[in-house]
Order: C-alpha cells, then structure tokens, then sequence
C-alpha cells in the first residue's frame, strides 16, 4: 500500500534548510521505495516535485533511501494527491535552488544532509 511520509525541523532526518526547503512529503511504495517527492518553502510554497520539472525534477532528495515499509503513514495520500496537483513555484535562481545547495560556507545543504542521514543508517543501497 502506497502511504505518506512527512519530514521537517523536528524529524529525522530533518528537513530545514534556513530559506530553502523546510518540509518534504515522500509517497513510498509497498516495498519502502519512494514514488514521488513534494518538498515544500517556508512560505507554504510546493518548491520541489519529483518527478518534474525544473533542475531537480528528475532527481529526489530520497533517490538513495529505503525506508522501513511498516512506517506509519503522516499524510492521508488524497492530501498528498491535492497538493501534487499544484504547480510548482520556481526558486528565485532557478539554476540553484536554495533548499537543496548549500546556502552558505560549511552548510552541506539539504541533499547533502539527507545522503548523510542515509549512509549513517547502516543500509545497503536499494536496487
């Protein structure tokens, strides 16, 4: 069954990244795989769609993650279906999206932070 998980400041991993993304919401599959990403600015805003388009649609910040397929759901999948159904507002420098680089020196970033999340969950890379 395909659920819903939610990601923010207070999750872990969390999903917080000063003015970039600072909520994603990841459909997973039956197996733990995620189908598609929405990640979400301070504002509201839907910044973030994977699949998609802009210069990240085709890559997801979960691309690499597996997650355990028991995980309750945190988001109803009609919900995330609504909001998937939004257009996605592009970043004011479309060519650096601020949630997903690094903002500033010594910032890793989000992408970098969530690969980092992952590599330390002792998992072995999905197929």
């Amino acid at each position: 069954m395909t659920k819903v998980l939610e990601f923010d400041e207070t999750t872990d991993p969390p999903a917080s990244d000063g003015e970039g993304l600072t909520k994603l919401w990841a459909e997973i599959n039956e197996t733990g795989l995620v189908v598609r990403e929405i990640g979400f600015a301070a504002d509201g805003s839907v910044r973030h769609k994977c699949p998609g388009d802009g210069p990240y649609g085709r890559y997801g910040v979960f691309d690499l993650v597996k997650f355990e397929p028991s995980t309750p759901a945190d988001i109803p999948l009609e919900t995330f279906e609504e909001v998937w159904k939004q257009p996605r507002i592009p970043w004011e420098s479309e060519g650096e999206p601020s949630g997903l680089l690094a903002r500033s020196e010594g910032d890793p970033g989000l992408f970098a932070r969530f690969v980092d999340w992952w590599s330390r969950r002792g998992d072995s890379r999905p197929e």
